[in-house]
């Protein structure tokens, strides 16, 4: 990165990406610093496209805080863009190199732009996914939920994960073929996850179909205990629980399961495939997976019906022997 012991600050810094430095940062200023980040778990474009975003902010002479603040972003934004943890949409990008790369050209313009689209709405393999183990990716999962405000789960599989007891989820891994060695972490790091549960300033919404409910992972008595505490946090005054009935559910198209999240500085969908994990960042892609949830959610029952609904399954799961 040049600094003021090289060329002034008004320099042009020339570079396939290069910008011109952006006035403002003085020499007392805070220098701005390289992420840290392990890069190697992302796909080809996107470890690309941050490096190109992070070198593109470095040769401007902004730190995190600075670029975030020219476009009313939370610092948080620019170091999980940088990290990886984040995919930046479209618009970002753009946003990004108006301010950090005015004088980029055309062809690196439309480079950076067409990384970005794959980017946003690209798929991971599980297996990528878990490179670290089970229990990292849930512990990742966590440090993006703590952050946001509102989290809406869409799920016609099998119980939640936020809302899953540790011996339903120990089962569940089993049944999915995952590594017995890694299963008491990741049972663990899941069950942490749960403290967002209690969170006041986070609003969860789940919607699950009825057919969840009597889906078996273990004895009887697991499932039993699981429904009993997803009773438990429906009670929670910022959980709700909406079950679309098997009747209601004859009605409607079939969906995969999906995960919206959104915070002060980004929002973004997880759509669960056979094999791999699509992560959605672009604005009229959310909004789609908004209205899906809208209409199941439309569709389910709640309160007192939704809890006469698990009901039923209890009784059912009592008539089966252990």
């Amino acid at each position: 990165m040049p600094s003021s012991r090289c060329c002034p600050t008004s320099a042009v810094t020339t570079s396939r990406f290069g910008s011109r430095r952006r006035p403002g940062l003085t020499d007392e200023a805070p220098r701005p610093r390289r992420s840290r980040a392990d890069l190697s778990r992302l796909s080809g474009p996107h470890r690309r496209l941050v490096i190109a975003l992070t070198d593109a902010r470095l040769r401007a002479g902004l730190t995190g805080a600075q670029l975030g603040t020219v476009h009313g972003w939370g610092q948080g934004k620019i170091s999980k863009i940088e990290s990886g943890r984040t995919r930046p949409s479209v618009e970002d990008v753009k946003a990004w190199l108006t301010t950090t790369s005015p004088d980029l050209d055309e062809a690196g313009r439309a480079e950076l732009l067409e990384l970005a689209d794959q980017v946003s709405g690209s798929a991971m393999r599980f297996t990528d996914i878990d490179h670290d183990g089970i229990a990292a990716q849930q512990q990742a999962r966590a440090a993006l939920e703590a952050e946001a405000t509102s989290i809406k789960i869409y799920q016609p599989k099998v119980i939640p994960g936020l809302a899953q007891t540790p011996e339903y989820t120990r089962n569940l891994l089993l049944k999915l073929g995952r590594d017995p060695a890694q299963i008491h972490a990741a049972v663990a790091a899941r069950a942490e996850r749960q403290r967002v549960l209690y969170d006041s300033r986070v609003t969860i919404e789940m919607v699950i179909q009825e057919s969840v409910l009597r889906r078996r992972f273990g004895s009887p008595a697991v499932n039993i205990a699981q429904l009993a505490f997803l009773r438990g946090i429906a009670q929670l005054p910022n959980i709700y629980l909406g079950i679309v009935t098997d009747k209601t559910n004859e009605t409607l198209l079939p969906e995969t399961s999906f995960v919206l999240k959104a915070g002060a500085d980004y929002a973004d969908v997880q759509v669960e495939l056979l094999t791999r994990e699509l992560t959605v960042s672009e604005a009229d892609e959310i909004a789609a997976y908004e209205k899906s949830f809208a209409r199941q959610k439309d569709a389910a029952v709640d309160g007192v019906e939704a809890d006469a609904v698990i009901q039923r399954a209890v009784d059912y799961l009592g008539t089966i022997a252990a």
